[in-house]
C-alpha cells in the first residue's frame, strides 16, 4: 500500500471518528425539541432513501434471504440506537459515547459464544483495561450506576450484537443492499413505535431540521 494511500485511509478513519462525535452533541440538541422515535425514524429512513439513490440497482439481488438478514439487523440495531438515545437523555454527550464504545471489549467474547474462538490475551487486556475505564467515568460517588450510563452500556451491548449479526449476514451478500435493509426496517420499527408512543412534534426549529439531515445524511 502506498504512503498516499495510508494517508488517506487514515483521513477516512478520522474523518468518520469526527462525524460520530459529533452526532451525539447533534441528538442531545435535537431532544430538546423532538422525541427519541421520531430522530430515530428520521435518520433511519433517511439514510435508507439515501441509499435507495445511491445504489438501487442492487435491488435486483433482493431475495427472502436479503430480506430476512436486513431484518434482523434493522431490528438489532434500531434496539441498539434506542437504548444510546433515551440514555444520553440521562447521561452527558461525552459519556455516553464513551460507553457505547463499550461494544469494543464485548465483540470478542460475543464472537468466541458464537463462533467457539477463544479470546487472545490482547483482547482480555483490553477488556480489563476497558472495564476500569467504564467504572472511573461512569460510577458515581457513592459507586452507583446512572440511568443512563446503565442504559448506554445496554446500548453497548446491542451494538456488539449487531456487529456479529453483520458479520454473519455480509457473507456473500452486497453491503449496500444490506445496509439500506436494515436501515429501512429500523426507520418503519422508529416510525410505527413513535406514531403508538409519542406526539406527533410541532413547530421544530430549522437548527434541529438541520442537525436531523445532518444524521441522516452524514452519521
Amino acid at each position: 500500500m502506498t504512503d498516499k494511500k495510508k494517508n488517506l485511509g487514515r483521513a477516512a478513519l478520522f474523518l468518520a471518528t469526527l462525524i460520530w462525535g459529533i452526532s451525539f452533541v447533534l441528538m442531545d440538541l435535537a431532544l430538546n425539541s423532538i422525541t427519541t422515535l421520531y430522530i430515530l425514524a428520521f435518520r433511519f429512513l433517511g439514510a435508507a432513501v439515501i441509499l435507495l439513490i445511491a445504489g438501487f440497482r442492487e435491488l435486483k439481488k433482493l431475495s427472502w434471504r436479503y430480506a430476512g438478514a436486513g431484518a434482523l439487523m434493522g431490528a438489532v440495531l434500531f434496539t441498539a440506537y434506542a437504548f444510546q438515545t433515551y440514555g444520553l437523555m440521562r447521561t452527558t454527550p461525552g459519556k455516553n459515547a464513551f460507553l457505547t464504545a463499550a461494544y469494543c471489549i464485548i465483540v470478542p467474547f460475543l464472537y468466541w459464544l458464537v463462533n467457539k474462538k477463544r479470546p487472545d490475551r490482547y483482547n482480555i487486556m483490553a477488556a480489563v483495561i476497558g472495564l476500569g475505564g467504564v467504572g472511573l467515568i461512569s460510577l458515581n460517588d457513592n459507586f452507583q450506576l446512572g440511568v443512563g450510563d446503565a442504559l448506554t452500556l445496554v446500548c453497548g451491548f446491542f451494538f456488539a450484537v449487531h456487529i456479529i449479526v453483520t458479520s454473519k449476514a455480509v457473507d456473500n451478500r452486497s453491503p449496500v443492499l444490506l445496509t439500506m435493509l436494515q436501515f429501512a426496517v429500523a426507520g418503519i420499527i422508529a416510525g410505527v413505535l413513535a406514531l403508538i408512543f409519542e406526539p406527533v412534534p410541532e413547530n421544530i426549529p430549522p437548527a434541529t431540521i438541520w442537525n436531523l439531515v445532518f444524521m441522516a445524511v452524514a452519521s
